[in-house]
Parts: C-alpha cells; structure tokens; sequence
C-alpha cells in the first residue's frame, strides 16, 4: 500500500505544478466530448464531457478541504501539494498515460484555485459591505456640529478611501476609521437634546436636569425625570439609544414631485379657461334647462297650495 501511494505521488510530481488549463490546454467543447492540446507533447486529445466535469467536481471538492483544514487549524497546503489527491482518480481512470493524467490533474486544480479566488472575493465583498453599514450606522450616531466639523475630512478620507486597491485595504481602513469616529462624544447640551427627543418618542417626560457626560468613566449621566435617582450609561449603549434622534430631518420634497405639481396646476388652468371660452356644452345645457322646469315646476306647486289660517288675507 506503501510503494502504491508512493508511487502514484512520484507520478503526480512528475506531470508538473499547476497550470491554467484553457490557456495550456486550448480546451474546446464539441458536442460531449472535450479537445485538448497537450503541454507535454502539443499534440490533440479529447476525453469526454463526463470525464471533464469529474476533474472539475474533483476541484470544487480539493478547495472544500483545504477550506476545512484551514478551519481547523491545520497549517496551510498548496494547491501543487494536493496533486497526489487528485492523481489516484486520474489513474484509476487513465492508467499511467502521463498525457491524459496530467490534463486531468490541472483541470482539478486549476478548478479549486478558481473556486478560493471565487470565494475570496465574495467574502471580501461581503466584509467591505458589513464595514461600510456599520460606519454608516456610526456617522448617524454623530451630532449635526460633529459632523459638520468631521465634513471635509470625511470627503478626503472617502476620496483616499476609494482609490484603495483591493477589498481586503478598503476594509482595514474603514474599520480604524469606524474606532477614530466611536472616540467622538456627544457634548453635554446634544446629549440632552436628543435624550428628550427619546423621550418625546416614547411618551415620558423629560429630563429636566440634562445629561452631561463623565470623560473619565466614559459614560452619560442624568437624574430620572419620576423619581430623580441618579442614572449612569456607558457612551457607546447611550449612543446606540439616541443615535436616531440626535437631529430631526424635515420631509424632503423631490425636484420631480415639485415639477410634477407645477405642470398639474397650469394644465387644470388651462382646462378652465379653454372652457371659458368654448361656452357651455349640450350637456350642460341640457343639464340647466332640467334644472329650470324643476325649479318652475316647484313654484307652480306652491301657488297653487291654499293659504295657512292666519295669513294676512284671513285677518
């Protein structure tokens, strides 16, 4: 068992280290088979597609183990140290033709290099995407003087920010500027507004004493509105509460509702003095005429009614 694995490693390093295939190999599909230009000789091959889509599936497969090595704490292995792994399938399938092995083999490795790159960057997205809400959340938390003041750093931090090279920088960057921006505290004036704001929302009275805020212990104090007990809040809890309601942002009215109110008001005055001047329609008319004979047959009505007792031609 020994000489076996021993020698099917040998014949693993044997084929060469990792390459990419669709540049080494001019794979091309036709029909259920696959051509390929060996590396080893620059003569044509072709396996079938069922046998292409087992070295991938060996891929996608060899960067599922490494990921869980690596989740275990083993120390870390190459792509070309897997060779061996992939090389007992290959055999099994094409005994030792070195052509049609070494092709298989790439193919599986090339595959797993391309499903970690894959995965990489789908989590490095997600990372910077996690980085950039929580310094969302955190610029909220500010105060409109503090962020009026922070403005024109901010802008160039964004710019520098922006032209950073990989997710992975971006990432690191936002974080220290995320730990730079939690050092901000509320003033002790701020810290009062936007606690009677909070209350305000949740229909209790007001802190009449104010907060203020203790640097050394880093925390917002203020005397409970009912009872007046003395109450402590550690500043990022205390922020995290009034963060929403540190300043108030009037509705904003969009350019495109504004216009669209404009055209509706000339066009319902046009419509009226087009109107104007076009007279009464039949139906109008008609409507008024229906009106009339209603209105006369009514008064003929009560003419003709007797007097009440009393009238003045009774007296």
């Amino acid at each position: 068992m020994m000489k076996t694995m021993m020698a099917v490693a040998a014949f693993a390093l044997a084929t060469g280290n990792a390459q990419a295939y669709d540049a080494d190999y001019n794979v091309k599909h036709v029909g259920s088979t696959v051509t390929f230009t060996s590396a080893l000789d620059q003569k044509s091959y072709f396996v079938s597609s069922e046998i292409f889509d087992q070295a991938q599936e060996e891929g996608v497969k060899l960067e599922f183990y490494l990921a869980n090595r690596a989740d275990q704490g083993y120390p870390p292995t190459s792509l070309d140290e897997c060779r061996v792994l992939v090389a007992g399938d290959a055999m099994k399938i094409f005994g030792r033709v070195a052509v049609y092995v070494k092709f298989y083999i790439d193919v599986a490795i090339e595959t797993a290099w391309n499903e970690m790159e894959r995965i990489k960057a789908e989590t490095s997205v997600n990372r910077l995407q996690d980085a950039e809400r929580k310094l969302q959340s955190v610029w909220n938390h500010l105060s409109a003087s503090q962020r009026r003041a922070l403005k024109a750093e901010e802008i160039d931090w964004i710019t520098v920010k922006d032209a950073a090279v990989t997710e992975d920088v971006k990432v690191q960057m936002i974080n220290q500027r995320i730990a730079e921006l939690e050092t901000s505290r509320l003033t002790s004036a701020e810290a009062s507004v936007a606690m009677n704001r909070l209350q305000d929302a949740k229909g209790k009275p007001h802190v009449t004493s104010g907060v203020w805020y203790d640097r050394d212990a880093d925390t917002y104090n203020w005397f409970g509105p009912k009872f007046h007990r003395l109450m402590s809040e550690p500043a990022s809890e205390f922020l995290d509460e009034v963060g929403p309601y540190l300043y108030i942002v009037p509705p904003s009215i969009d350019q495109s509702d504004t216009d669209w109110a404009i055209a509706n008001a000339a066009r319902i005055e046009a419509e009226k003095k087009a109107k104007a001047a076009a007279g009464p329609t039949k139906e109008e008319l008609e409507s008024a005429a229906h009106d009339a004979e209603i209105r006369a047959s009514n008064e003929r009505a009560l003419k003709s009614l007797p007097p009440k007792n009393g009238s003045a031609q009774n007296r």
